[in-house]
């Protein structure tokens, strides 16, 4: 995140928020690569799919850190 949101968690989360925002509104935006993935390969096990699942976990623990600071 850039500087000025730097120890304000708050700040930081409606800054993700809007950065999220921003990205799924833009014109020809084709959804979450991830879900799209996982739609793609539905065995749990198939090497892409650990991937998604993997970096899904990755951004639950980073919004999980996130959160509990403010």
């Amino acid at each position: 995140m850039a500087d000025s949101v730097a120890g304000d968690p708050g700040r930081e989360l409606m800054v993700l928020l809007e950065r999220s925002g921003q990205r799924v509104s833009r014109e020809g935006y084709r959804g979450c690569p991830q879900i799209n993935v996982a739609t793609e390969c539905s065995d749990p096990d198939h090497p892409p799919r650990r991937i998604c699942a993997r970096h899904k976990a990755v951004m639950y623990e980073r919004l999980k850190a996130l959160v509990s600071r403010i």
